[in-house]
This record gives structure tokens, C-alpha cells and sequence, in this order.
């Protein structure tokens, strides 16, 4: 009887230990297991946070796409010594450069704050009316000096340019007065000498009325001032200026005002590209006869809106550019 019991006892330890090997190994397989699966995270994470870190300019390539195919194909037509660089597309797309038309982009003063009053109900006119939208950010840029706008700018033209895109327009508009709109100006022409885009440069003095003036004395100002001091800075080489742009809005700039002002900026030499439909419907297409050659920027628009100016004007778009900016105002209700 004491050997049946010592058997019965060794047999019982003998199964503890089995069960203790088996559960020490299922836990090492599942240790194992769990340290592989996050290795193989953390090298994914490592090479996707890597490639959005280390894309540069130095990945867009100036040229003109003349052949598609694949790899077999375009090696038999063309001789790999001809070529005097290779790029290695694998795992990448190939695209035309992306050209972003209309950017304010030259600013110091951030409206975040405004964010809140929009979601409270806020129109982009009541900001406006209480000093807020264009004004508050015209305060700022005023107040800041060439070097800290040309640092702003050259931020932004980092992360435009690793968005894909080649050319930029950069507006002013934030000055209002002579003096802070030449220097914007001057900020973006500054810029264009050291970033890897085309920069085309747009003068928007009549971006909105000055507070303490009305929209015929700023009217008046644009053209009798700031227009003609402009110009002369652009005969003299000291400015380079492509666009001249104009807010044309209910409660800002009319369309015989901004007709007038177009008109004297295409007089200058400059090309057209102002806002026009954003927020009411004021048959602003209807400048196009007398600039000839515009680029509507239209932002609030139904379809109806879109209809209007793409068919109902056609007498007055049929030289003109339609450029629709909807998605700030879907994305970020600004």
C-alpha cells in the first residue's frame, strides 16, 4: 500500500509538471508571438512616419512626360546611356506638378480663435463687422516687420511644397494701405528667390475697407496711390507683380468699383484674378468685359450659382477662368 501510494503521488507531480511545461510554453509562444507582432508595428510606423519625414523638393523633377509603359517596353525604345538621369519610381506615382491658384499666404496674427465664434453661428460677415476675419489679421500683419513675414511665408512654403505642389500664387492684401501692401509684396519676392516653385505674385490692396475710411475712399486710394506707386516699382525692377486682385462682396468693393480697379491693374500690366460670388450673388462676371481675361474665385456657390456664371454669362466668361474654392468652407465651416 505505501508503494500504490508513493505511484500515485509521483504520477500526480509528474502531471503538475507536464501541466507547468505546457503552460510555460504556451506563454513563451505567446510572448514571442506579441514581441514580433510589435517589432513588424513599430518598423511600419518607422517607415511610414520616415517616408512623410524625409520627402523633399528634391523629389520633383522639372520635364515634360513624353512616353508611358512599362519597364520592358520603354527600355526597348530608349538607350539607358542617353539617359543622363534615372529615377527610381518604384513603389511611388508620377504626377504633373499641382498648381495652387489662390493663397493667402503671406500673413502674421492666426485666427483660430475665430473657429469657435463660426460654430457658434457667426457669419463671415459679423466676424468681419466686429473687427475680426480680414481686420484682425491686418492689425497683426501691420504690426510685424519684412524678416518675421518672410519667416512665416517660408514655413508655408515648406509644407505647400511637400503637398506636390510647383506654383504658387501668394497674394498681399492683409496691408490695406501703401505702405504694408509694398511690403508684402517685397516678402514674396524675396521668397520666389529661394523656394524650389514658381511664385506668381498678386497685388489685393482692395481686399477689404480700412476701418475709418468707406469702400470710395479706398477705392480712391487703390487707384489714385497705391496702383501707381506699384507700378513704378515694377518699371524700376523693384517689384514683381503678375496679378491684381479685388474683393468684390457686398459690404467690401462693388462691381463698378471693382471693375475700376481691375481695369487699372490690367492698364499696369497686370493679369486679373479676384474673388468674385463668394458670399451673394452680385452678376460679378460681369466685370469680364472690360478686363477680358479674369479668374472668378467663387466660394459659396449652388449649383444654380455655378450655372449662372458657366452658361447665363457666357457673353461675359467666355475669356474668363472659373476657379471654385469650396473646400475651406466644407472642411473647416471658415
Amino acid at each position: 500500500m505505501c508503494y500504490g501510494s508513493s505511484n500515485k503521488q509521483l504520477e500526480s507531480l509528474l502531471v503538475v509538471v507536464v501541466v507547468v511545461v505546457v503552460v510555460v510554453v504556451v506563454v513563451v509562444v505567446v510572448v514571442v508571438v506579441v514581441v514580433v507582432v510589435v517589432v513588424e508595428v513599430v518598423v511600419v510606423v518607422v517607415v511610414v512616419l520616415g517616408t512623410f519625414s524625409t520627402r523633399t523638393v528634391s523629389q520633383y523633377a522639372v520635364g515634360t512626360i513624353v512616353d508611358l509603359g512599362e519597364s520592358g517596353v520603354i527600355s526597348a525604345h530608349y538607350n539607358r546611356d542617353d539617359i543622363e538621369t534615372i529615377i527610381d519610381a518604384s513603389g511611388k506615382c508620377v504626377i504633373p506638378g499641382l498648381v495652387d491658384a489662390h493663397t493667402h499666404s503671406v500673413w502674421a496674427g492666426d485666427r483660430v480663435h475665430e473657429f469657435a465664434m463660426k460654430l457658434a453661428g457667426a457669419s463671415y460677415m459679423d466676424i468681419h463687422s466686429m473687427g475680426g476675419g480680414i481686420h484682425f489679421t491686418v492689425n497683426h500683419t501691420r504690426a510685424a516687420n519684412e524678416d518675421t513675414l518672410l519667416s512665416l511665408l517660408m514655413n508655408r512654403m515648406r509644407q505647400i511644397s511637400q503637398s506636390g505642389t510647383t506654383l504658387v500664387e501668394c497674394k498681399s492684401g492683409y496691408g490695406l494701405d501703401l505702405e504694408n501692401e509694398v511690403k508684402m509684396l517685397r516678402v514674396i519676392d524675396q521668397a520666389r528667390k529661394v523656394v524650389p516653385m514658381e511664385i506668381s505674385s498678386t497685388y489685393c490692396g482692395a481686399h477689404a475697407v480700412p476701418k475709418g475710411t468707406t469702400a470710395a475712399e479706398a477705392t480712391k486710394d487703390v487707384l489714385e496711390r497705391q496702383i501707381p506707386q506699384i507700378t513704378s516699382l515694377m518699371k524700376t525692377g523693384e517689384l514683381q507683380v503678375e496679378n491684381i486682385d479685388v474683393f468684390c462682396e457686398v459690404g467690401v468693393f462693388d462691381v463698378p468699383q471693382s471693375r475700376a480697379i481691375l481695369q487699372a491693374g490690367k492698364d499696369a500690366g497686370m493679369q486679373i484674378n479676384f474673388h468674385g460670388e463668394e458670399l451673394n450673388r452680385l452678376h460679378s462676371a460681369e466685370v469680364g468685359p472690360c478686363v477680358c481675361v479674369c479668374v472668378c474665385v467663387a466660394f459659396n456657390l449652388c449649383i444654380m450659382g455655378l450655372t449662372y456664371i458657366a452658361t447665363g454669362s457666357r457673353e461675359y466668361c467666355k475669356n474668363t477662368n472659373l476657379l471654385c474654392l469650396p473646400s475651406c468652407i466644407l472642411c473647416t465651416h471658415l
